[in-house]
């Protein structure tokens, strides 16, 4: 996943013409519920340099990005909280 939010990220029209604003890392917090779907982000933590403008467009790329697998529980599918910690 961090693979396609690179990628993702370079290439972003935004980010391309102001790097120095998306520079530093930042962890999300998010839903997967039983069907893939991702949703109630959450910025954990944001060393980006200016209004956490990285932390808004990895969020941006999530919401639009394919859907997850599922956790399980005894064999179901179960919603579960995710984090992930990109940096740049």
């Amino acid at each position: 996943m961090n693979d396609y939010i690179k990628k993702q990220v370079a290439a972003n029209a935004q980010f391309a013409e102001n790097k120095k604003d998306y520079s530093g890392s930042c962890a999300i917090r998010f839903i997967v519920d039983k069907y893939g779907k991702l949703s109630n982000f959450a910025v954990v933590n944001s060393t980006a340099t200016t209004n956490s403008k990285l932390a808004s467009l990895v969020i941006e790329i999530l919401q639009k990005g394919p859907v997850w697998n599922t956790a399980l529980q005894n064999g179901n599918k179960v919603k579960a909280f995710h984090e992930i910690v990109y940096k740049n």
